[in-house]
């Protein structure tokens, strides 16, 4: 719903949808997005190959100095050592290739579920004096004094607020690019007539 002085919009946003949100946050604390717990634990794997392959790399840095000259199952041990490491580092990498793939088909394939939860269902709602999200766990509003910036971009309205707590209206939510726009413009006009009055 949208007037001259107030607008409203609900939706519910997908994990795909955060995501590219994220991506698009300028110059701000990105947005922590707690994706799928299950799909989690490959990155975490990722993680402990890439560490041990590195506590690997240390030990081979240090090793030099433990070994005495011409000792020739010193060298084919290096050499084997060296072959670990480039496995698990070559191993870590491909481990981190499938996390991002399954994330991303995972996210794709539940978009449009997740669009349609009502348990993370958001409501905006702005007027001439302020901003209020009012969500199934909480309700907050913020005096336009309080907001810092507001941008379009990648099909979402950022709403910046002095903390550096952003609010994202996915333009899909709203029926069309016009109405997009409307607000987007009904947002700056509300933030550029309170630095106006704000002493």
């Amino acid at each position: 719903m949208i007037n001259k002085n107030r607008f409203a919009v609900s939706f519910s946003m997908s994990v795909l949808e955060r995501t590219e949100a994220a991506k698009s946050i300028q110059s701000y604390k990105k947005e922590m997005i707690k994706p799928y717990e299950y799909i989690e634990y490959i990155k975490k794997l990722g993680l402990i190959i890439l560490l041990f392959a590195t506590l690997i790399t240390v030990i081979q840095l240090l090793d030099p100095f433990t070994y005495s000259s011409g000792d020739i199952s010193h060298l084919e041990k290096q050499r084997v050592m060296s072959i670990i490491t480039f496995g698990l580092f070559a191993l870590s990498v491909g481990v981190f290739y499938i996390y991002d793939a399954i994330m991303s088909r995972v996210a794709k394939k539940n978009e449009t579920s997740e669009q349609q939860d009502e348990s993370t269902e958001q409501k905006i709602k702005l007027n001439r004096y302020f901003v209020e999200n009012i969500s199934v766990v909480s309700i907050g509003r913020v005096y336009w004094k309080n907001v810092k910036t507001s941008y379009r971009k990648d099909g979402f309205i950022f709403i910046h607020m002095l903390s550096d707590a952003c609010l994202v209206i996915p333009e899909r939510a709203l029926n069309s690019k016009t109405e997009a726009a409307e607000v987007a413009d009904f947002i700056k006009m509300q933030i550029a007539n309170n630095k106006r009055h704000t002493p």
